[in-house]
Parts: structure tokens; sequence; C-alpha cells
């Protein structure tokens, strides 16, 4: 006879395996998961990665088209466009963990 922990436990590691195989396989899964895993490593790297402040406007470079200083040009402000790019991902993230916080709480206590 058979040990029941043992068994529980190698179907486990057997789902999850499995789970891993089959989501490894699935090149949709795959290039999704690589572009939320690139959208997290931005918004938490964006004041390293964003090459001017983002709120700080230079007249002189308003309505700038991309070059190689501004690579996606300057708004009406002179701000660069990129800067601004990178550190609204970092709103946009922390928006979308405060919503699902706020679903799973709503979802717990709701059953």
């Amino acid at each position: 006879m058979s040990d029941p922990t043992t068994s529980a436990a190698a179907r486990a590691s057997g789902f999850w395996a499995d789970t891993l195989h089959r989501v490894v396989r699935n090149r949709a899964a795959v290039v999704g998961g690589s572009v939320v895993a690139i959208f997290v490593v931005v918004a938490l790297f964006a004041p390293v990665l964003a090459p001017f402040d983002p709120l700080k406007g230079r007249l002189g470079d308003r309505l700038r088209a991309p070059s190689a200083a501004h690579w996606l040009g300057t708004d009406e402000l002179g701000r660069d466009v990129l800067s601004r790019v990178l550190h609204g991902a970092r709103i946009t993230a922390q928006v979308q963990v405060a919503a699902v916080g706020l679903a799973l709480a709503i979802g717990t206590v709701l059953g």
C-alpha cells in the first residue's frame, strides 16, 4: 500500500510540471508573458531608464520630431515623450495592482 502523502505530493508536482510544460509550448502564452514581464521591468526601472525628467518642460524643445536625443519626440511644452511614457507605466502598474487587490477583497467577502 502506498503512502497517501507521497502520492499526493507526486501528483501535485506532476500537475505543476504539466502546467508549466503546456504554457511553455503555447507560443501565445510565452509572447504574452514576455510582454507582461517587459512591462513590469520597465515600470520598476522607469526612473533609471527615462533619459529626462518627465515633468520638466523645455520650451526651446517644444514639438520636436523624434531624434537621437528624444526618441519619441517632445510635446507642446517641450517634455520628452519617452520619459513620460516610461513614468506612465509606473502609474498604470499601480492602478492595476490596486484594481486586482480591490477585486480580490470584494470577491473574498462576497464569496
